[in-house]
């Protein structure tokens, strides 16, 4: 399991659950989610996220790479 915790410019704008153990797996699901996580937050749309052990240990921080059209 992970603590997700969704950022728009290193502040967390949402907190979320993963029960997935692995965490390659953990990253893939979390990224195919962006979309769903930014159309809740409008105003705040995340720039990344970072995943957090049961320890409170933070595993990776990633962030998004701005596109510019």
């Amino acid at each position: 399991m992970f603590a997700v915790e969704w950022l728009r410019q290193g502040v967390p704008v949402e907190k979320e659950t993963s029960a997935l153990s692995n965490l390659a797996d953990a990253v893939a699901t979390t990224r195919a989610r962006a979309g769903l996580v930014a159309a809740r937050h409008p105003r705040e749309e995340p720039d990344g996220f970072r995943l957090i052990d049961r320890t409170g240990a933070v595993l990776i921080t990633f962030k998004f790479l701005a596109t510019h059209a």
